[in-house]
């Protein structure tokens, strides 16, 4: 099982642009179809910001063997951050292994 606290801990000293990311994540045998479904959602309501200007890039990073993602918007301002997460964090309710968070889209 991949630990929560390493993938979310944001990079000591990194100059990187805030986002809003989202996790799907597994345990031990894929990332199940729910999480998978809501990944799905917020990778379109992500698409749509970047295509409408609300978010100026759109990160995927693959961070497990099992299929585990991480999807990240870099959002145009602080107004479309706290849209972005808001409506992250609804496509995410009551769906286990997803995480949403306030986060720098790029890494070290």
């Amino acid at each position: 099982m991949t630990s929560l606290a390493f993938l979310l801990a944001a990079p000591s000293g990194a100059q990187s642009e805030q986002g809003v990311a989202v996790f799907a994540l597994s345990r031990g045998s894929g990332v199940p179809e729910a999480t998978r479904a809501a990944l799905e959602r917020v990778r379109a309501l992500f698409e749509a910001a970047r295509a409408d200007g609300r978010a100026l890039r759109v990160v995927e990073t693959r961070i497990g063997l099992e299929g585990e993602v991480r999807l990240c918007a870099v959002p145009r301002d602080a107004a479309a951050a706290e849209g972005l997460r808001a409506e992250a964090e609804r496509a995410a309710e009551g769906v286990e292994l997803f995480h949403v968070a306030a986060e720098p889209c790029s890494r070290p």
